[in-house]
């Protein structure tokens, strides 16, 4: 046996041909994306990796070339991506079918809009600033003309 698989890899061995993983996108976001390829089979030759966007060789996010065994290949990338898109990790066979075998580690996750960031970084402020006022009481969250009507009554005092 001759393929040594760390077990922080998914193997793969196109035997020859194309190998493909795919993600696809679940909903419209940001995602950024990181990892690495690298050569798990301890006579294997170079051969292509490629993460590509819609299994579009014109929209490439990471094409190095070749590499063999035990060369780890980084990634790592941020890209907007619509509902139903793709990333294709492929690893590309020689014609061969020997000696071609792949360790793919991958971590996709979403990016923060900038404004949630912003926006949650106002609150915590606010949270700040009001901290030697929590004697006061918040009223409840208006449900509509009656609440208006019985805070109305009150003056304006929230119970």
């Amino acid at each position: 046996m001759t393929i040594i698989a760390p077990t922080d890899l998914l193997t793969i061995d196109p035997q020859g041909i194309v190998a493909d993983i795919r993600w696809t996108a679940p909903a419209t976001a940001t995602y950024s994306v990181s990892g690495r390829f690298e050569g798990t089979d301890t006579h294997g030759h170079g051969h292509q990796y490629l993460v590509l966007r819609d299994y579009n060789p014109l929209s490439s996010f990471f094409s190095p070339g070749n590499a063999a065994y035990g060369v780890p290949i980084p990634f790592s990338f941020s890209s907007s991506f619509n509902a139903g898109e793709t990333i294709d990790f492929i690893v590309n066979g020689t014609g061969g079918g020997d000696f071609e075998a792949t360790g793919l580690a991958a971590t996709i996750n979403t990016v923060p809009e900038p404004s949630s960031v912003v926006l949650a970084a106002l609150g915590f402020a606010g949270l700040l600033a009001a901290g030697g006022e929590s004697n006061r009481s918040v009223p409840p969250s208006p449900g509509g003309s009656a609440w208006l009507a019985r805070h109305a009554r009150r003056g304006g005092r929230s119970t």
